[in-house]
């Protein structure tokens, strides 16, 4: 069975998107079905053609199994082509009724920079820091989700400065997680995928990691930081719906009062994004 790989979902911490993303973008994606993405190191380039060799991870695939190189079609992905080098390391990203299609037409290629993965990218005041790799791992969650590349980045660094300095105001404020409340909130997810209609595609997911165990390990890491953070933003709508008079009226007006506090929270979040002052390693 073919593989959808979504890895970065769960490294943002959100696979339940997994059960109803909305895509951005048709030309990208066609009656839902998802693009498949494979990675591998640029071997050669000529006009919109390049072969790449394929990870090792990929090995097990069914749609390039025993298959150590691939000539890749990019007539859809010109824009990537252009500063792309043999040597490089990329996702590229197909349909799945293009799989058995030599050379493999791509829609899309989205460029790996290894050697700085781990290299801080901004770092706050209250000593939160945030890596390229993290990045990264968020670029292609918005490619995924239909943006184009410097869109995505962009995107992702928003997303990214949000988070942490949401994070730091959290714990500021008093609100953390146990072990305890992490493993109960990761049972619960555990059900949730497999009564899901997509679980085949959450396990070949989880299968990304080597083994079950290893995901959740890093599931648990990532939590560590979400729940303080939900739990810090359940408070602010306590008290933005408490103070709200629209809760009290028809149901029109109530869902306005949802907007105006999703509006707030952006507000709240961009001021704390301002208040850690980020210094930006670029």
């Amino acid at each position: 069975m073919k593989k959808k790989i979504i890895y970065v979902l769960c490294i943002l911490g959100v696979l339940l998107a997994l059960l109803g993303l909305k895509k951005r973008n048709d030309t990208m994606y066609s009656s839902g079905v998802y693009h498949l993405n494979r990675s591998g190191i640029v071997e050669s380039i000529e006009n919109n053609n390049i072969v790449v060799r394929l990870d090792k991870l990929n090995e097990q695939d069914e749609d390039f199994k025993n298959v150590n190189t691939l000539q890749l079609d990019c007539r859809n992905c010109s824009y990537e082509l252009e500063n792309l080098k043999e040597g490089t390391k990329i996702i590229f990203y197909y349909f799945p009724y293009n799989a058995d299609v030599r050379p493999l037409k791509v829609e899309n290629i989205y460029v790996i920079n290894e050697k700085e993965s781990n290299i801080d990218y901004a770092r706050g005041k209250s000593g939160g820091v945030i890596t390229t790799k993290d990045i990264e791992q968020a670029t292609e969650f918005y490619i995924l989700a239909g943006y184009e590349q410097s869109d995505a980045e962009d995107k992702a660094v928003e997303y990214m400065l949000r988070r942490d300095a949401t994070y730091q105001r959290a714990i500021a404020a008093g609100y953390s997680v146990s072990d305890d409340e992490i493993n109960d909130y990761l049972d619960d997810l555990k059900v949730t995928i497999n009564d899901s209609i997509n679980s085949e595609e959450a396990q070949a997911l989880i299968s990304q990691f080597g083994s079950e165990e290893g995901y959740w390990q890093h599931e648990f890491e990532v939590y560590k930081i979400n729940l303080p953070i939900e739990k810090y933003l359940e408070s602010l709508k306590q008290e933005y719906l408490k103070n709200s008079i629209s809760t009290q009226s028809n149901n029109q007006e109530a869902e306005e009062t949802i907007e105006n506090y999703n509006r707030y929270i952006e507000e709240v979040q961009s001021e704390l994004v301002k208040q850690e002052q980020y210094e930006i390693f670029e």
